[in-house]
């Protein structure tokens, strides 16, 4: 069965607790691995510091496709904290009062009329919560489409930071190239090239009216031996695992970095922090977190605090402001 969680407990100092952290990063990985879908409620009202923290963590989670996550539209209360996780199995729930935490509680219960009423709590507490994110995968690929056209085009700067390379701005035939050593049938081989001249078209007018700062991943051949880059093609669902020979890789590299428009700019980063996860940050208005790995899956993020952490999370990762 689905899991469910909200905790509007305070967690900065206990992820200070690195015992603790492990455990609980464990126990979501295992739940995760077992194949469960998990339907979280995140509270949208913590400290920004912990907003941060959560993000950093719960990002690569959210890459699985098994996380379902929610937001109350309103604040709980402003006298206590609660904790409520249910599965198929167990019920933990906890409660403290706000800045009384030495005498929190949890009660973990696995009785049949207890778990029973836990599972009718659950369904409750989630008909009052809204979709924190735009989900997307292969089979809404059309929608995806719709939803990042309109939001590409919307006027503000933009930065984006790669995992692989953008697929715009490839040396003349390399992706054709690609796609023959791969033998790509014909048919989504010529999919694929037409998804990236629009691709291309679309960069393009983007940055006739905005600024569009990119950061690319710099790898040395010893590292790209170990990780090779696959090719950016998450926003087409493609899940071949087209990769780069390492003189491509460097040829597309180069001609981003010679790219010459008014708009663009590049910074390089020799550490790569998300594998296989493009952020996209419209300044202010929007993020989108891309896999481009199986299964393709894309999140856009519009809550006004899930962007503004994603923006601070952004900066903290180029080590300046955008």
């Amino acid at each position: 069965a689905p899991i469910f969680m909200h905790s509007d407990m305070p967690i900065f100092e206990m992820a200070q607790d690195k015992t603790w952290d492990k455990a609980w990063m464990t126990a979501i990985a295992l739940c995760l691995k077992k194949g469960l879908q998990l339907r979280i409620v995140h509270d949208v009202e913590r400290p920004f510091r912990e907003m941060l923290l959560g993000l950093e963590a719960w990002v690569p989670l959210y890459m699985t496709g098994q996380i379902d996550p929610y937001f109350f539209p309103a604040a709980t209360n402003s006298i206590y904290c609660h904790s409520n996780f249910v599965s198929g199995a167990a019920y933990l729930t906890g409660e403290s009062v706000k800045g009384c935490y030495e005498d929190a509680w949890q009660e973990l219960d696995t009785t049949h009329l207890r778990l029973a009423a836990a599972q009718k709590k659950a369904k409750a507490l989630l008909k009052k919560a809204q979709p924190l994110m735009e989900i997307y995968n292969a089979p809404k690929s059309m929608l995806y489409q719709q939803a990042i056209e309109k939001r590409m085009h919307e006027k503000g700067d933009m930065t984006i930071i790669h995992s692989s390379l953008p697929l715009h701005d490839l040396p003349s035939g390399m992706l054709k190239q690609i796609l023959t050593r791969n033998r790509v049938p014909e048919k989504e081989a010529e999919r694929i090239l037409q998804f990236a001249d629009m691709q291309q078209q679309r960069f393009d007018q983007v940055l006739h009216k905005n600024q569009v700062t990119e950061v690319l991943p710099e790898l040395t051949e010893a590292q790209f031996t170990v990780h090779p880059l696959r090719v950016s093609l998450s926003d087409s669902f493609c899940e071949l695992p087209l990769t780069y020979s390492y003189p491509e890789y460097c040829l597309h590299l180069e001609a981003l970095q010679n790219k010459s428009h008014p708009n663009y700019r590049f910074l390089m980063r020799e550490d790569v922090v998300f594998r296989n996860t493009r952020i996209m940050l419209k300044i202010g208005k929007w993020a989108v977190f891309s896999k481009n790995s199986t299964p393709m899956t894309h999140f856009i993020v519009c809550h006004p605090k899930m962007v503004q952490a994603v923006q601070s999370f952004v900066i903290d990762m180029m080590g300046r402001e955008i």
